[in-house]
This record gives structure tokens, sequence and C-alpha cells, in this order.
């Protein structure tokens, strides 16, 4: 059974250009897997396989609004944001009710 959950979609300044940016759920998802990988220097064939899906996903979720995850990725994104995210990331309300919305899925 697949887990689906809104892309929220809200407006950021960036403070560089102070142009207005369109941020997203699933660009929070992109960011932290992307820490992720780094951090914990993932490699291999099947990491490589795993993370080519979930930015399929990532891609979808843009166009259609939704963020479509089955179980087992959602229990991986999951299980991602409890150990993982950054805990500077809670002073933005937008990142915190994004978190929300995943973790409540």
């Amino acid at each position: 059974m697949a887990k689906k959950i809104t892309n929220y979609r809200y407006d950021v300044i960036n403070p560089q250009t102070e142009e207005k940016e369109i941020e997203s759920s699933a660009k929070v998802i992109a960011n932290l897997l992307l820490l992720s990988a780094g951090a914990n220097n993932l490699r291999g064939i099947d990491q490589f396989k795993r993370y080519h899906r979930f930015f399929k996903i990532i891609r979808e979720a843009e166009k259609t609004g939704f963020i479509e995850l089955e179980d087992k990725d959602h229990v991986y994104i999951k299980d991602l944001i409890t150990k993982e995210i950054p805990s500077s990331w809670g002073a933005n309300s937008n990142i915190y009710k994004v978190v929300e919305n995943i973790l409540n899925a």
C-alpha cells in the first residue's frame, strides 16, 4: 500500500539574490537524501538504484503535487528524518510542517 503525501509548496526569499523561490516537501526530502548520502558515504548499486527511484518520485511529485511512496520507502524516509534531519531545520516552520506531514502519513 502506498502513502500519498501532499507536496506542500511554499515561498522563500533567497538571501543572496533577494528573489522569491518556491520550495516544497519533495525538495526537503531531496536535500535530506543528499545530506545523508554524503554524510554516510553511501555507495554501491543498491543505494544507486534506491536513490534513482527516490529522485524519480521527487520529480513526479513536482508535477503532480503528491509524493507517492511505497511503504518500504516511506519507512526509509521516516527513519532518515528521525535520525538525520539537521536540528537547525526546526527553525523553519515550513520545513517543520513538511516533516510532520511525512511522519504522520
